[in-house]
């Protein structure tokens, strides 16, 4: 008990969730602005020999006194999402804790922030489509004891917000990405959950329903490439009957 009183600051994770990302890339203050004083300590700074040389960190864009940056570095989440550029910048002590524990949360609407980046990252629109059916082969799982009991769900634990959107990604989510490592994984999984929907499990297979309007014997899953769906009803029809016709329960 004695080490409590010896604490000096709160632990970092426990502000992340509170706190809004940097979104624009290293946006410099001047020492003029920080009235010469470390952004961390409040210590004086100055490039003159008689004080502690500044030391700029880039996620903030403040100088610091090399008590408070150690020259440690990180990647940058406005680097990340502007310009996909995965390059470890010199930070503060106080932001390399703070990157270190935000680089694992799903803080980052990458759709809002820099839509363009789907069209520059071909994977990033692939991921996303494999995100959109994780979330709809969970809703087939939920009901299955077999399921349950082979634990399927549990694949996609390194990623727990995968399971609930498609939209909101981490800092190592997006590294993943990059490095090709993430789409290799996920592609193995999502392989795994179509066969035991499709084929192997009887009580999700049996949850497929028949196009309406051409009426073949095939059943039809919503994650399957081959199926759109009704956007006003949420009927499966295959592509080509759904681009030629028009939903017939929307139509009565």
């Amino acid at each position: 008990m004695r080490c409590i009183s010896l604490i000096g600051s709160t632990c970092i994770s426990s502000k992340v969730d509170k706190m809004k990302v940097i979104m624009d890339i290293c946006p410099e203050m001047t020492l003029t602005v920080q009235q010469f004083r470390c952004y961390s300590c409040n210590k004086t700074i100055s490039f003159s020999t008689n004080h502690m040389e500044p030391q700029l960190c880039d996620y903030t864009g403040a100088y610091h006194c090399s008590e408070c940056h150690h020259n440690q570095t990180h990647m940058i989440p406005a680097r990340v999402i502007h310009n996909w550029d995965f390059t470890e910048y010199k930070v503060c002590c106080n932001c390399f804790e703070l990157l270190q524990v935000l680089s694992v949360r799903p803080l980052l609407q990458l759709h809002k922030i820099s839509p363009t980046m789907y069209t520059y990252v071909q994977d990033l629109e692939q991921l996303e489509q494999l995100r959109n059916d994780f979330i709809m082969m969970k809703n087939y799982f939920v009901d299955c004891l077999l399921a349950k009991e082979q634990k399927l769900l549990q694949k996609l634990d390194q990623w727990p917000h995968f399971k609930e959107n498609s939209k909101l990604f981490s800092l190592r989510d997006l590294h993943n990405v990059a490095t090709g490592d993430l789409m290799v994984q996920l592609k193995e999984i999502h392989e795994f959950y179509c066969d035991h929907i499709t084929r192997t499990c009887h009580v999700c297979r049996s949850r497929g329903i028949a196009c309406t309007l051409c009426r073949a014997r095939e059943l039809l899953y919503p994650f399957s490439d081959h199926v759109s769906i009704c956007p006003h009803c949420s009927l499966l029809f295959h592509k080509s009957c759904y681009e030629a016709s028009q939903c017939p329960q929307c139509a009565e």
